[in-house]
């Protein structure tokens, strides 16, 4: 019988993007990898969003990311496919580009 891996635990700083690029210069572009978080990092750049207007390239993951392409629909983008297709949710494909409106 094999014994188990042990879980080993790494704590990471992190900080919202709305904080870090108070005075910082204009954000452009993000793009978004982080498997379920989504939902998560977009709220934390949600001023950002609506001052910089990047244009976001996320993969998208269960529930949190429908959550995430729901929130970039209420923040005024508009969400396609990566070949430009329009999407019309509920359900998203995995990857998505978001541009501002």
């Amino acid at each position: 019988m094999r014994a188990s891996p042990a879980r080993r635990f790494l704590e990471i700083r992190a900080v919202a993007l709305d904080h870090y690029f108070v005075q910082g210069p204009r954000v452009h572009f993000v793009k978004m990898d982080i498997e379920g978080a989504e939902y998560l990092a977009l709220q934390g750049m949600r001023r950002l969003l609506q001052r910089d207007r990047p244009i976001c390239l996320i993969e998208l993951h269960g529930e949190e990311g429908q959550m995430a392409a729901q929130l970039l629909n209420g923040s005024e983008y508009t969400l396609t496919d990566l070949e430009g297709q329009p999407i019309a949710g509920p359900v998203f494909p995995s990857y998505i580009l978001a541009r501002p409106r």
